[in-house]
């Protein structure tokens, strides 16, 4: 895929992980992890993309780095849904979603081209209305929605009045 590195390197991202992991450097894991998460996913291989962003998350946890744990919950949150596990993404997610609001960063677009929490709170909703709980995704479907709003970003709101559209 068309930004994905190639398979030939991933043995490099398997070394930087082992590297910065003995240098207690939790961040460049976490990243490493991500990059190879992203590999998997657009592959289609789900347990590897799911094994690598939990590692991910855990690093970005273990640093407290809000930063890092929205990039790795957006890589563990499509994965997830690629893979179909939505139980997982509610189990997660919700979380994060509270961390953002917890630190009033909802707009925010932590340095990526889409707003993560009106994305998240898509998701979510998504995962929530797959496994029956309609009206817990009503509610982040309009919290998301607003937030697309709010921050006046078109493909922010596309997205998520794609995702309600499919609810």
């Amino acid at each position: 895929p068309i930004g994905m590195p190639p398979i030939e390197t991933l043995w490099a991202y398997d070394k930087k992980i082992k590297l910065t992991k003995k240098l207690g450097d939790s961040k460049r894991v976490a990243e490493a992890y991500i990059v190879k998460a992203n590999y998997h996913t657009h592959r289609g291989d789900n347990d590897l993309a799911i094994k690598n962003t939990r590692n991910a998350f855990e690093e970005a946890r273990k640093e407290n780095d809000i930063d890092l744990m929205i990039k790795s919950t957006w890589a563990l949150s499509f994965a997830y849904s690629a893979s179909g596990e939505f139980m997982e993404t509610v189990a997660i997610v919700p979380d994060v979603i509270k961390l953002i609001e917890n630190t009033g960063r909802e707009t925010d677009f932590f340095g990526d081209p889409i707003n993560p929490y009106s994305v998240f709170c898509q998701y979510c909703g998504l995962s929530m209305g797959y496994i029956g709980q309609f009206d817990q995704a009503t509610q982040l479907f309009n919290k998301g929605i607003s937030n697309a709003y709010k921050v006046n970003h078109s493909v922010t709101i596309g997205s998520t009045e794609l995702s309600l559209g499919m609810f």
